[in-house]
């Protein structure tokens, strides 16, 4: 069901996608255990599918626990946590709390210095932590130029996103 998940979201069936995600999720938590890291991957793609269909307080728990179960099974400095800061991040801009936004998309910049990291994970991490510092206050300067340089890895990517890379240009021409 992970897999039909996957492929539902990326044709935009955020629905089916939540729906297969909660299969999985129930089906890896009763096999493997609560503590898998399978089970984080689920998690974690269940609550960014909840965040797309504008429940992030619904999305929190899914998130947290997706995180506690990567830091756990590989510490605090493991940079497979960049996937559940970013997604955080991303359902605290959805509920209007920037400043924890950027709290847990700088610490996942932070931990993508680390280790090898898809280089589209760090693209989105940079423009999510782009809207974060821009909307907490932050230095303006600081946040164009996260967003330019989520851009700039996008469009070099083997796989760039025309969704990805429109929302960056419209978000630099009236940064919000």
């Amino acid at each position: 069901y992970h897999n039909l998940g996957v492929v539902k979201g990326a044709t935009g069936d955020i629905e089916g996608a939540y729906e297969d995600y909660k299969k999985a999720l129930e089906i890896k938590t009763r096999g493997l255990g609560p503590d898998h890291m399978s089970v984080a991957f689920s998690a974690n793609n269940l609550g960014d599918a909840l965040v797309k269909l504008g429940r992030p307080e619904e999305a929190l728990p899914y998130l947290e626990d997706a995180l506690r179960i990567w830091t756990n099974a590989q510490g605090e400095e493991s940079p497979n946590s960049i996937y559940g800061l970013v997604s955080l991040s991303e359902a605290y801009l959805a509920m209007q709390k920037p400043e924890e936004a950027a709290k847990h998309v700088l610490r996942a910049l932070e931990l993508s210095e680390v280790g090898e990291i898809d280089p589209i994970e760090i693209a989105k991490a940079r423009f999510v932590a782009a809207r974060a510092v821009w909307r907490s206050g932050g230095d303006r300067r600081e946040a164009v130029e996260l967003a330019k340089q989520s851009k700039v890895a996008y469009e070099a990517s083997e796989r760039p996103s025309p969704k990805e890379l429109a929302a960056i240009a419209a978000w630099l021409e009236n940064p919000k």
